[in-house]
């Protein structure tokens, strides 16, 4: 989108435009700069096997930097993302709620990523596992799970395997571990 950021409360509106969904299988993306639009990057579920090497997001981004949506096999490595203005940075959530379609093997590792809209960093609400989010600097907090709506039932199973290791936190950043998450290893 060549929209500007607008001044104003108004400033940081959705513009309607991802730089890449993806559907197919294999795809790689390295050295991009994502600027000015909603998603980077916006996996679908018959997406598989990809890989996020180099790239950059700047505090232009106004949706998800990269979102999830029930893919297999995506790893996000050696980037940065320093603000998104509406949403989280990376989520990982389910794809279809009828068929249960779960995001898996899914790996963030050596990546600098921050996030100052009272958002997480990274949310893993639905995946089947393993998630490893490793070697990181987070700005922000990581949250693995859900919490069930006033009077609801907690959810059986959110995230099946998840682990959190050799991350830096910094900004007072931390780990938020809701229910449904059976298997989770945070360490270092």
């Amino acid at each position: 989108s060549n929209k500007p950021l607008a001044a104003g409360p108004n400033g940081n509106a959705k513009v309607g435009v991802n730089a890449l969904r993806v559907y197919g299988t294999g795809l790689t993306t390295t050295n991009c700069v994502a600027r000015n639009v909603d998603d980077f990057i916006f996996f679908e579920p018959t997406a598989s096997n990809a890989k996020v090497l180099n790239c950059s997001g700047t505090e232009e981004i106004r949706g998800d930097w990269i979102y999830i949506a029930g893919t297999n096999g995506v790893t996000i490595q050696s980037c940065t993302a320093v603000k998104s203005q509406n949403e989280h940075i990376i989520r990982i959530e389910l794809a279809d709620v009828t068929n249960l379609q779960t995001a898996a093997n899914i790996n963030i590792l050596n990546c600098n990523l921050t996030n100052s809209n009272g958002k997480e960093t990274i949310a893993c609400r639905n995946a089947l596992g393993p998630v490893v989010i490793s070697g990181n600097t987070l700005g922000a907090w990581v949250r693995a799970g859900q919490v069930a709506p006033n009077g609801s039932p907690p959810p059986k199973l959110s995230v099946g395997s998840i682990t959190i290791s050799n991350n830096h936190f910094v900004n007072k950043a931390f780990v938020q571990i809701d229910q449904g998450v059976p298997n989770c290893l945070i360490e270092n």
